[in-house]
């Protein structure tokens, strides 16, 4: 694997100015801010498409993850959750998924309710190794109880995931009936093709 600054510095001038800043600024105190950790999951997810090692960020000179990610829950939640959008042989976002789920692991009892579920949930299984539908029926069962939550959004997931829920409804009645009528069309044609006498009056007794 290349070294990570290299890596980094090679792929960043591909990247939109606005976009590539950030990054070049990035401290690992800046996870301690709320209004920033956000933003940083989703660039690593972005970021990961493009194969820039921006894990190597959180790492001290010792290649070890900083400890001062560890005293907010919400942002090891973000981190690991990052992480899992890997593939076998990444070893940097490894060694992110091992951190993440040890310190987790360790602080899931003492978290409040709301934050509790969701950890549990996401160790048991992350956001992106499930089927993204189901995922957002949990999140959304999360997100209803925080108190911080955007209301406009919230409606907007359920009506959502509702429309979804009552088309898949509709179309499942469907299929009953088309496995019924393709069933007694193949029975009609082998009564009619194969049967003897005596296997199509017992094949009407039956069907009397």
């Amino acid at each position: 694997m290349a070294p990570a600054t290299t890596v980094f510095d090679e792929r960043l001038p591909n990247l939109p100015k606005d976009v590539r800043a950030p990054i070049t600024s990035y401290t690992p105190s800046m996870w301690l801010m709320p209004s920033l950790r956000f933003l940083w999951t989703i660039r690593f997810v972005l970021f990961r498409g493009s194969f820039v090692y921006v894990f190597n960020k959180f790492k001290n000179d010792d290649s070890k993850f900083e400890e001062t990610l560890t005293s907010d829950a919400k942002g090891l939640l973000s981190l690991y959750e990052a992480a899992n959008v890997r593939i076998h042989g990444e070893d940097v976002l490894e060694d992110a998924v091992a951190f993440t789920t040890r310190h987790l692991n360790r602080m899931v009892q003492e978290l409040e309710p709301v934050l509790q579920c969701q950890v549990k949930r996401a160790l048991e299984q992350p956001v992106h190794r499930g089927v993204a539908r189901l995922e957002a029926r949990h999140y959304i069962s999360f997100y209803e109880r925080n108190e911080s939550k955007n209301e406009i959004l919230l409606k907007l997931a359920k009506l959502d995931f509702n429309y979804l829920q009552k088309y898949i409804r509709k179309n499942s009645m469907i299929f009953p009936v088309t496995k019924s009528v393709l069933m007694l069309t193949i029975m009609d044609d082998t009564y009619d093709n194969y049967a003897t006498l005596e296997e199509a009056d017992l094949f009407t007794e039956i069907l009397e």
